[in-house]
């Protein structure tokens, strides 16, 4: 009898969802729940960290001057939107990196922040760039937005914005 009053005691202090007029206890996490939950959190934190792994590639690539790995880097789709607001295609910005047109001197990130979605990511940061584009050099304070997708086990990248940080007075 008082093994019965126990389980109708703990029964009602469990969390309750409400179906119409039927409220429904919840039952609590079991031990498969809880593993299932650090799987998909390992699995998560995995992803980020290859998208991680693309970021810090891409800008050493960028670097570097590498345009073959750039070619491997973006996706065929990629588009990018530069501080002035002008779209650039895959070939059109391949094609001034590898004129010397634009040559990346530094370039140091912070803020970075990764949020996947099964086979798709947004890195987000802060980037302060040296380059040289055009023959003049300049420096630059952007706020930077990458969108990455998975395809066939590769993270690509297929879109880049990038946003001027006014510098303050």
């Amino acid at each position: 009898m008082i093994g019965a009053a126990l389980l109708t005691v703990s029964a009602s202090l469990l969390p309750t969802r409400s179906f119409g007029t039927e409220r429904v206890p919840l039952a609590p996490p079991t031990q498969t729940s809880r593993n299932d939950a650090r799987r998909a959190a390992k699995r998560l934190l995995g992803l980020e960290l290859e998208v991680l792994n693309m970021e810090n590639e891409l800008t050493a690539v960028l670097l570097h001057g590498d345009v073959a790995a750039l070619r491997r880097i973006y996706a065929d789709d990629y588009v990018s939107v530069n501080p002035e607001g002008i779209l650039a295609e895959k070939a059109s910005v391949l094609r001034d990196l590898e004129s010397g047109e634009i040559k990346f001197i530094s370039i140091h990130t912070d803020g970075v922040a990764v949020h996947v979605h099964e086979n798709a990511a947004v890195v987000t940061g802060r980037a302060d760039v040296h380059l040289r584009f055009g023959g003049e050099e300049s420096r630059e304070h952007l706020k930077f937005m990458h969108v990455y997708i998975k395809r066939d086990r590769r993270w690509l990248l297929v879109a880049q914005q990038l946003t001027r940080i006014a510098r303050p007075l």
